[in-house]
């Protein structure tokens, strides 16, 4: 029982945490828009995996979200000058969509390959900025490209975050960040990236508690009867 409320402490902080902190928010351009490894996410893995956390928004199922691009340059060209915004290089052959390249080995696809996997829609480019709602448990229930907006969307059912990131396959080599607004959310919020995974582990936590719990019971009735 003291386990669990200790845990049960560390979500709820986590939450208090993540409702005190404004919607404006900075997206380093190592971040990614939404978590590859996640086993949720197989069927829309991307990049080389060396992408940093996405930068979450705390969101509500039925809001109507605004991402808009406020100021900031990245590069996504290793030693290459800071110089694209949140449309990223509109004139180069990096990205997906129609005349892109998608990406591929030996570096993986874009993350906006899973938009458009014909490679025949609009064009979303390398350093574009990227979004993505996911479950509390960081399933990606939906993904978009942004660029710099004004961007609405709605979140769907089952929402707990908004995710930003970039569109890249290889974040190693990336300098700069964009600042980011997001507004029309009920929840108006934005926590460091480590409290995504802060809460989903706590959630984790409590429902393993919880099956043991159940567990003991029934092997306690089992030596009873």
């Amino acid at each position: 029982m003291q386990s669990t409320h200790i845990i049960s402490g560390i979500v709820l902080s986590s939450a208090l945490f993540v409702a005190h902190v404004a919607s404006a928010t900075t997206v380093p351009s190592t971040a990614g828009p939404y978590d590859p490894l996640n086993p949720l996410n197989a069927l829309i893995d991307y990049g080389s995996h060396d992408n940093t956390a996405p930068v979450a928004v705390a969101v509500n199922a039925g809001d109507n979200i605004t991402i808009t691009y406020v100021s900031g340059l990245t590069s996504g060209l290793g030693g290459s000058p800071v110089f694209v915004d949140a449309n990223g290089y509109v004139d180069l052959d990096y990205g997906s969509g129609l005349g892109r390249s998608g990406g591929g080995p030996p570096y993986g696809r874009f993350p906006s390959y899973y938009l458009d996997p014909t490679n025949t829609g609009a064009p979303v480019n390398l350093n574009h900025l990227m979004g993505s709602f996911v479950s509390p448990l960081g399933k990606v229930l939906a993904a978009f490209a942004i660029g710099n907006g004004p961007f609405s969307i709605t979140a769907p059912d089952g929402t707990a975050f908004l995710l930003l990131g970039m569109n890249d396959n290889l974040f190693s080599d990336n300098i700069g960040s964009l600042e980011v607004n997001v507004t029309g959310s009920s929840a108006l919020a934005t926590p460091l990236p480590a409290a995504l995974p802060l809460f989903v582990t706590g959630l984790g936590m409590l429902g393993a508690l919880g099956w043991r719990r159940k567990r003991k019971s029934a092997a306690a009735a089992s030596a009873g009867s």
